[in-house]
């Protein structure tokens, strides 16, 4: 089982027993989700970069697409769109000899990768629920 199924389910379980305690209490549960999650989106906003291999760089978006093509320096770095997509275009790509390792996330949207023809690409995916696959052979979108 990875974190992010962990995390998900964990998340689900806690909130969960807000609800019912909530319901046996009389409390309004929404009048504290909002506000904690809130606080955990800020501080997972200030404190994610820290976290991260030296040398990675971190770009977050609350709203918005990150988007890399022409000619651009592929390197370390972690992409998030909590709300939009993420568009990578390696066909023309200043790519450097060995692995660059990407970490590419979002909540709400899409994350499309274009890679051409010979060029090897690894990705390993998680998410919290299961959805099906789509995808487009190399080198096209």
């Amino acid at each position: 089982m990875n974190r992010s199924s962990i995390f998900m389910g964990s998340t689900l379980v806690v909130v969960g027993l807000l609800f019912l305690l909530g319901n046996w209490l009389n409390i309004n549960v929404w009048a504290l989700i909002w506000p904690l999650a809130l606080i955990v989106v800020g501080g997972w906003i200030l404190l994610r970069p820290r976290a991260v291999a030296p040398g990675t760089n971190v770009d977050f978006r609350f709203l918005g697409e990150i988007k890399r093509g022409g000619a651009w320096q592929v390197a370390p770095e972690e992409m998030t769109a909590f709300v939009g997509d993420i568009d990578l275009d390696f066909r023309q790509a200043v790519v450097p000899v060995g692995e660059t390792r990407l970490h590419l996330s979002g909540f709400v949207g899409d994350v499309h990768v274009t890679v051409p023809a010979g060029r090897g690409l690894r990705v390993p995916s998680a998410r919290p629920w299961p959805r099906g696959a789509t995808g487009t052979p190399t080198g096209q979108t």
